[in-house]
């Protein structure tokens, strides 16, 4: 175990990213106490109408170790907690990384600024004043042995209001002869019937056992957004392509044309020679940057 530095994450159903940290030997633990339904139930009616004494569902281990520095990761993290973490550990660097865009529960600029504000999304790290740093890919994950490839063009994620786009681009696939899998999850479990096409999330596991078969990823982002995303590392860390409608990837040192296809820029009627052209391999150097440990390195300096 790594001295001296703790994670704080919530621990979500078949989560590979807080598996993946603890497996990088940090010790890592959830903000709240780890309860069967009917607690979590009530624990969430207590946090939505603001009941006092929220702090009784808070994990109590955050006392068991004097770590001096604590990053925490972002899903479901609110103010309240953060300032708990901070009465608790006055003396602690402590670091908020936000794994998703910033401002969907609470503004971060009204934190206490002992809490250093970190994102991959230069677009926030200018409306927040957060500081940048890269995305961190856990290069420790990896898929299975290189199979057969079944599969020409795979996207399997969340719906996030993008189903319309994604099927539309499946059709135009298929005129071309290709062979797509598409598989679009409800953004939260309890919407899975809400509409006909939506299937039950998979593990990551499973998805890189998918991803080990395919040719190709698809990857659409809003349009607002400008930066790297974790499925654009997919492509220089597993060797498949990707289809994306991220045109600041141009921008990046990861961008190669043969590993990607920008939507809206490339030519659709070129897809399968773009498939079939070998993809030039991604500078070694390159990849430790973006690395977990290099990004986890980074923020501990800085705290």
């Amino acid at each position: 175990m790594k001295d001296g530095v703790l994670f704080i994450r919530t621990r979500m159903k078949n989560d590979y990213c807080y598996d993946a940290i603890e497996s990088y030997g940090y010790r890592i633990i959830t903000p709240y106490r780890e309860l069967g339904l009917i607690l979590r139930c009530v624990r969430e009616l207590w946090f939505r109408f603001k009941l006092p004494f929220r702090t009784i569902w808070y994990n109590p281990q955050l006392r068991d170790h004097g770590e001096k520095k604590i990053i925490i990761r972002e899903p479901l993290i609110t103010m309240d907690y953060l300032n708990w973490v901070l009465k608790e550990k006055p003396d602690a660097g402590i670091a908020l990384e936000y794994e998703n865009r910033a401002g969907r529960l609470f503004d971060p600029r009204g934190l206490d600024k002992r809490i250093s504000l970190w994102t991959y999304d230069p677009d926030d790290a200018e409306k927040y004043g957060m500081n940048l740093n890269r995305i961190g890919f856990f290069e420790i994950l990896r898929p299975p042995a290189k199979t057969e490839k079944s599969i020409d063009i795979l996207y399997v994620g969340r719906d996030k209001g993008r189903a319309d786009k994604i099927f539309d681009l499946q059709r135009r696939l298929e005129k071309s002869g290709l062979k797509t899998y598409v598989r679009i999850c409800p953004d939260r479990s309890y919407m899975l019937l809400k509409k006909k096409y939506y299937k039950p999330v998979i593990t990551y596991q499973e998805y890189l056992q998918l991803l080990s078969q395919s040719r190709a990823i698809v990857n659409i982002m809003p349009e607002n957004q400008r930066s790297i995303t974790w499925r654009d590392l997919e492509v220089c860390y597993y060797g498949v392509k990707e289809i994306t409608n991220n045109r600041w990837i141009k921008d990046s040192e990861l961008y190669d044309k043969s590993r990607y296809f920008i939507l809206g820029e490339d030519d659709l009627d070129g897809i399968s020679d773009f498939l079939d052209t070998p993809s030039v391999p991604v500078d070694e150097e390159v990849l430790v940057r973006y690395s977990f440990e290099n990004n986890t390195e980074y923020i501990l300096d800085k705290i």
